[in-house]
């Protein structure tokens, strides 16, 4: 099984045969306490959930927006994040045993690079300014359920991105691009990258 990039449709390879799977633009594993799941994003919105046991009996489910990202397990809970036509994204937590929604919670800003630590927090980044930092860049931050606004974990004018938190939680790593040097002997668009890592506030 694979997915090409842009939205561009997903695959599944076997027999030397590349079969698309129809109105699917984007999926992601899960392992659930049921099992193995495909949790996949409808090209139209909403979700499928395939057993990879019985791939050609998915199941619907309707849910706000089209899927960004699976952010998390817990059982047969798994926590995704949408996006909306209106740009608006929304934590939904799906049981993918009864195939149901369990809940939907509207972020107060949509996060790129989302990934959820075992306490529930997210982290990620996002175009956040305090009043003292530089406007304009991605930054780091974490946000809780319920928050109005996530917290800004980095500053600066350097753009941060591709976040993967520590297994325990308690530090995010991320890439952070530094400026291209002036001298024309280097490709100005190809930006130099250094990997930081930032301590996660306890809650």
């Amino acid at each position: 099984f694979w997915c090409l990039t842009d939205g561009a449709g997903c695959f599944v390879q076997g027999d030397g045969a590349k079969t698309p799977i129809p109105q699917v633009w984007w999926a992601r594993w899960a392992q659930a306490e049921s099992g193995l799941k495909l949790i996949a994003g409808q090209k139209g919105g909403g979700l499928l959930i395939i057993d990879p046991n019985d791939p050609e009996q998915p199941k619907s489910l309707k849910t706000v927006g089209r899927l960004r990202e699976v952010l998390g397990v817990s059982g047969d809970k798994v926590s995704v994040l949408m996006r909306d036509e209106a740009r608006v994204c929304s934590l939904v937590h799906i049981d993918v045993a009864k195939t149901k929604v369990l809940e939907t919670i509207e972020m107060p800003m949509c996060i790129e690079s989302a990934k959820m630590v075992p306490d529930g927090r997210i982290v990620g980044t996002a175009v956040v300014t305090h009043p003292d930092d530089v406007p304009g860049d991605a930054e780091v931050v974490v946000w809780e359920p319920g928050q109005k606004v996530p917290f800004q974990l980095t500053t600066g004018s350097f753009h941060e991105e591709i976040v993967y938190p520590a297994h325990d939680g308690s530090k995010v790593f991320f890439n952070r691009r530094l400026e291209s040097p002036s001298d024309a002997r280097f490709d100005t668009q190809v930006y130099r990258r250094a990997v930081c890592e930032v301590e996660l506030p306890e809650r």
